[in-house]
């Protein structure tokens, strides 16, 4: 419960002030935004993610022991579902979101636990999503190696990433909080070349790249810049 009045503290200190943006961690980011994060794409930027995902997710996942990092209040775990995986499983770091994702489905498998600490161990799964979270660490190698770790040879690691162009232009991720504060993510920049050294020195192989653009949900002269960066690699050992 320490890290919950760490929360509280921090957002009273912070919202004496509601004119500009209010960066935070994901730990404070999340238990403000929780109660308005439903489970499924909730605007463009997500609906343009989650289609590259499930474009590069296995149609038929019944013979499979599927984990989601950082499943939030549980998209990917109930896109999972409709795919018929064997076995699911959703981690997250942030207890309010888990308590969302409970209510999504109090039958899901969830443990809350930070990206470099998962509780399994190696060669547990045959699936790994992670949607739009891992720009939210510094430790892109750190991530990549633990997700590495989990899968079976021949395993399949599914991810997303805000772009690093969106990145290098300002885009941020943020959100209006109950109160009508807005609050911007925490977000670390990491380029393609970061994804491929951490997937090869963790050994895994990049199959599939995907950077689909903006499109008219962008503003005037950004439509064509992709927003997001979508990466599936195999586990080659």
């Amino acid at each position: 419960m320490l890290y919950l009045a760490r929360i509280g503290r921090t957002l009273r200190s912070l919202l004496r002030d509601k004119k500009q943006p209010i960066q935070v961690d994901v730990l404070i980011g999340y238990a403000q935004w929780a109660k308005r994060y439903p489970a499924k794409a909730h605007n463009a930027l997500m609906e343009i993610e989650e289609r590259a995902m499930l474009s590069l997710l296995p149609h038929d996942l019944s013979d499979q022991c599927c984990l989601d990092l950082a499943c939030g209040s549980g998209r990917y775990l109930l896109l999972m579902q409709d795919r018929q995986a064997r076995q699911i499983f959703g981690l997250d770091y942030s207890a309010h979101m888990l308590a969302q994702a409970r209510d999504t489905n109090e039958a899901f498998n969830l443990t809350q636990c930070p990206f470099l600490a998962l509780p399994f161990a190696a060669e547990t799964f045959d699936l790994i999503t992670c949607g739009l979270a891992v720009g939210h660490d510094s430790n892109l190698k750190g991530i990549i190696a633990e997700a590495a770790r989990l899968l079976r040879p021949g395993g399949l690691f599914i991810y997303s990433d805000f772009h690093p162009f969106a990145t290098l232009a300002g885009w941020e991720r943020s959100f209006t909080g109950e109160n009508g504060a807005t609050f911007k993510l925490e977000h670390y920049l990491h380029l393609y070349t970061d994804h491929q050294q951490a997937c090869q020195q963790a050994g895994l192989a990049i199959d599939a790249v995907l950077e689909p653009r903006a499109g008219e949900h962008a503003p005037a002269g950004f439509q064509d810049w992709p927003v997001v960066l979508v990466i599936r690699a195999v586990k080659t050992a």
